[in-house]
């Protein structure tokens, strides 16, 4: 026995728990709490499981089945509410509650009505508009996950990347997703990935969690990186009923981390299954063709084969010939015309020239050997020279 520590009682766990157990009960045998509602949870068996919380705490709460048959509203996450009951110690897990016995609604929370006042004021500003969200690629290469690298989301969008698509690049920009540090470390990661000339699709990602775990990316600061993101942006926080408000500024909104990863590969792995159904019919035909000619020349001998061979390669012998044939027609039809078209132009040029202008009756008057065009170009005394088709004579200019 430790020195100066022998008159300190003993106890076993289950001992020392219902002694709690028992001093609790007695101290608050009936408590009225005031605080709002989260991370609820209705059980198959028809009790449920929420925290009851504050600013500064967190009170484990459960509301058996027979009291919630009473209630006349259903409670929420985010609601506020009073609840009457006791507080007790549950032994098998060692942590204490409050067991409800009655629960009124007194409000909306605190917290859903600061997201619902953010929401209408960034919608106000059109960051959740339809016309601001872009594609999103189809065939993206190099993926960006903005998520904690030792987080279960990765490992879900790594295995269904992997299963989809042959050949990607996957960046993990590792995130604090959770706490007072989250908000700026998400905006880190945006700015980070989209500071990259290499990344096509940036995938916002966190496994779900209760309103109070996926607070950050409801943050403003969050919102604004994603809206503002150059990247498209596929947000993946949470499980199906999950949001948050990056979800309205994302490009394209996934029910999970599994399911935003499946949007980005949707196009690859059609492409995929494209290519492999050409590929089957291929060899489909491919293999009908092979087994046509087997079935075709089976059973012939060496002399009808080699017969249908050189009938064959006849065939394509001839066709040199003919291609010569052709090229030799269509050349002389093109030289046949070209020389028509010479001779017309010739004819053309020989009825414009003046020896054809003289020979019909016209003359030409030179001074100079300028020919003289208009007769206001003429003066008195002017010597000019007459040139006839048969000759040439000389004149004087007499009158003005």
């Amino acid at each position: 026995m430790i020195r100066g520590y022998t008159e300190i009682p003993s106890y076993n766990v289950s001992e020392i728990t219902f002694l709690i157990k028992n001093a609790l009960e007695e101290r608050f045998p009936v408590v009225r709490i005031k605080g709002e509602i989260s991370n609820f949870r209705p059980a198959a068996s028809g009790h449920c499981y929420f925290n009851l919380k504050d600013r500064d705490a967190v009170l484990t709460s459960v509301l058996f089945r027979q009291q919630r048959q009473t209630l006349n509203f259903a409670p929420a996450d985010g609601m506020s509410v009073t609840v009457i009951g006791r507080i007790t110690v549950y032994p098998q897990r060692g942590n204490y509650q409050l067991i409800c016995e009655t629960m009124e609604q007194s409000g909306r929370g605190d917290l859903l009505y600061q997201l619902e006042m953010l929401k209408k004021k960034l919608e106000q500003e059109g960051l959740f508009n339809a016309e601001r969200k872009r594609e999103i690629p189809p065939y993206p290469r190099t993926i960006a996950a903005v998520t904690s690298a030792r987080g279960a989301a990765v490992q879900d969008i790594i295995q269904v990347l992997k299963r989809r698509m042959k050949s990607f690049r996957l960046l993990v920009f590792d995130t604090v997703v959770q706490g007072e540090m989250s908000a700026p470390s998400i905006v880190r990661s945006l700015r980070a990935a989209n500071s990259r000339d290499d990344v096509d699709l940036i995938l916002l990602a966190r496994g779900g969690g209760s309103m109070e775990d996926l607070i950050s990316f409801s943050d403003e600061r969050v919102v604004r990186a994603v809206a503002s993101s150059e990247v498209p942006v596929i947000s993946g926080v949470g499980h199906e009923t999950d949001f948050s408000l990056s979800d309205f500024a994302a490009d394209h909104r996934a029910p999970t981390p599994s399911a935003a990863a499946e949007i980005a590969s949707a196009k690859t792995l059609e492409l995929e299954q494209r290519l492999g159904a050409s590929r089957q019919e291929l060899q489909r035909l491919l293999s009908h063709s092979v087994e046509k000619a087997r079935w075709r020349y089976e059973g012939c001998s060496r002399e009808v084969l080699s017969k249908v061979f050189r009938e064959s390669i006849e065939e394509y012998r001839q066709m040199p010939d003919l291609w010569k044939i052709d090229t030799v027609g269509v050349l002389k039809e093109r030289i046949k015309d070209g020389r028509f078209r010479c001779r017309l132009i010739r004819e053309q040029i020989a009825s414009a020239s003046p020896e054809t202008m003289l020979s019909r009756g016209y003359s030409l008057i030179y001074r100079d050997k300028s020919i003289i065009s208009s007769a206001e170009s003429l003066n008195k005394g002017d010597r000019l020279t007459l040139k006839f088709k048969d000759g040439e004579r000389s004149a004087v200019v007499e009158g003005e």
